[in-house]
Parts: C-alpha cells; sequence; structure tokens
C-alpha cells in the first residue's frame, strides 16, 4: 500500500502495483467505458454526417450511424482503458507523473488500439503497425501535458 506520507511505494512487488491509492483494474475499466462512449459519440456524428451527405435517409441513414459507432467504440475504449491502468500502473511503480509515464503509458494504450483494429491472424505480419502507432500516441500523450504546462490555464 501507499505510505504514510503520500509518496509511492519502493519495489516492483505485485500487490502496491495494482493497490496504489486506487485500484488501477477499476481506473483501466473506467477508462475503457469512457472511452467507448466517447469513441461511439464521435463515431456516430462523423459516420450519420458522411451518410447524410451520401444521400441516406431514414433506416438506412440510422444503420450507418449504428455501424459507424460500434466500430469506434472499441478501439477509443481500448485506448482510454490500456492508457489508464498502464499510467496507474506505472505511477504505482515510481515512476511518476511525468512525461515517460505518459509516454511509456500512450505507446501500450496506441498499440493496444491498432491491436483492436487488425484481425488476429494478421497480427504477426502487423507488428510494425502496432509499434509505429504505439510511438505516434506516445509521443502524443507526453506532448499534451507539455501544453497544458505551458499554457497555465
Amino acid at each position: 500500500m501507499g505510505h504514510s506520507d503520500g509518496s509511492a511505494p519502493q519495489g516492483l512487488s505485485l500487490i502496491p502495483l495494482l493497490v496504489y491509492r486506487q485500484n488501477c483494474l477499476v481506473s483501466g475499466l473506467s477508462g475503457f467505458a469512457s472511452g467507448a462512449v466517447i469513441g461511439a459519440a464521435l463515431g456516430g456524428l462523423s459516420g450519420g454526417l458522411d451518410a447524410y451527405r451520401m444521400g441516406f435517409r431514414g433506416q438506412p441513414l440510422l444503420q450507418t450511424i449504428v455501424s459507424v459507432a460500434g466500430n469506434k467504440a472499441l478501439p477509443f475504449g481500448a485506448w482510454m482503458g490500456v492508457f489508464s491502468f498502464s499510467r496507474c500502473v506505472l505511477y504505482g511503480a515510481g515512476i511518476r507523473n511525468n512525461l515517460v509515464n505518459a509516454a511509456s503509458a500512450g505507446f501500450l494504450a496506441g498499440c493496444a488500439a491498432t491491436a483492436t483494429q487488425i484481425p488476429p491472424n494478421l497480427w504477426r505480419n502487423s507488428l510494425h503497425l502496432m509499434g509505429n502507432n504505439g510511438i505516434m500516441s506516445g509521443a502524443f500523450a507526453a506532448f499534451i501535458p507539455l501544453v497544458f504546462q505551458a499554457v497555465r490555464f
């Protein structure tokens, strides 16, 4: 568990990693749920607008919205869930809330989100794609705190 002074536990035993200030599994699941809702909403909006521009009306428009929303929910949810879980675990392991933590969690999340869009039989041939998206996602996750720190709302 955490120390009385609020600092992170030392060492890499499994119990302090998973139970430090909050349950990392719950953090990951709540991240997945919120990411899935955001992905479905954005997918529904973009899919609905695109279908409307193509002339779909009525039931075909609704079917397109539901289809696109469902396809966008899983990658967004996977990204946010893995990001939340890995950031919590890394913080519990002593890697503070800094750019290394954000970049590492972003890399893992980018790989996971890419894996949700690739059929399992093609994963072996698509490892480079998962790695590239992981690197981009890690850079993005590390860049966002820098922007907020520079702007200081």
